[in-house]
């Protein structure tokens, strides 16, 4: 097995490295591990992911971070696929860490396979234009660490959703929640984005938080409103429909029992500030 070290990559005076690459189809597996750490991500096609011994099936959107003990290599059985790769010293997570997750699981520890996680479509297109910014700047620690800083962020966010769900589960969640055309739909959506039936996405919701699939999914509806609310002037009823509340005393009477006052007195308060008012 080959060992790769950052050095062979990295000039001096550098912290990190980024590329793409496609993989044709076909071709064997070359195992390697290396002295850095590693940010993948599949931009299209679909392939494999041999590490530590098992195979993970690749989709556009999975993300996953590599760890130096890692044993891994790539195969594309059927047609291209595209990987964009960040490499850096391991150091740079162990100092994120100790500055931001003293009191939280750290997202990117893995198990036995290093953290997987598939990215929304709004989540790649953020991390690919960071991608292209650090490709055209001085290697600096400052881009590196706004990059990965991003990427904390999202995964972060998508954790506190709801931290009691199961993995497979609170990514759906975290997606649908971001998804207007999911949160229109619904339930079925959110099984769908789950690769889960309705009713055991359902029963799942149940035995973890209390609340009906409806319920958490009225919740997530009921945010996305009150973020259009304090970011932009819409109509209250159209952001409602969008929301997937079409009904408006419905929607009224929701939002005022979850944030404790109407739609247009939230608006005017969070306004405030903005227009120097008290």
């Amino acid at each position: 097995m080959r060992r790769m070290r950052l050095s062979q990559f990295v000039p001096p005076g550098g912290c990190y490295h980024v590329a793409r690459a496609t993989y044709g189809p076909g071709g064997r597996v070359t195992l390697h591990d290396h002295d850095f750490a590693e940010v993948c991500w599949i931009e299209a096609g679909t392939g494999e992911h041999h590490v530590n011994g098992r195979v993970v099936r690749l989709a556009p959107g999975d993300l996953f971070a590599i760890r130096p003990r890692d044993a891994h290599g790539f195969r594309c059985p059927r047609g291209p696929m595209t990987l964009a790769n960040i490499a850096f010293a391991v150091d740079t997570f162990d100092d994120l860490r100790r500055r931001y997750f003293v009191d939280r699981d750290w997202p990117l520890a893995g198990d036995d396979l290093p953290a997987t996680f598939r990215l929304t479509g709004a989540a790649m297109s953020t991390l690919q234009d960071a991608m292209s910014a650090m490709s055209m700047r001085q290697q600096s620690r400052l881009a590196l660490d706004r990059f990965l800083l991003t990427l904390l962020g999202e995964l972060t966010r998508r954790s506190e959703v709801d931290p009691g769900l199961p993995t497979w589960l609170a990514q759906a969640v975290a997606r649908f929640a971001e998804t207007p055309d999911a949160l229109a739909q619904g339930v079925p959506a959110l099984a769908s984005m789950a690769h889960r039936s309705r009713e055991h996405v359902g029963r799942v919701i149940k035995q973890h938080t209390g609340q009906t699939a409806t319920d958490l999914i009225n919740t997530l509806r009921l945010d996305h409103a009150a973020r259009a609310l304090r970011l932009t002037d819409r109509a209250i009823v159209d952001l409602a429909a969008d929301a997937g509340l079409p009904n408006l005393a419905h929607f009224y009477k929701l939002f005022k029992a979850r944030f404790g006052t109407t739609p247009r007195r939230y608006r005017l308060r969070h306004q405030a500030v903005v227009r120097g008012q008290s």
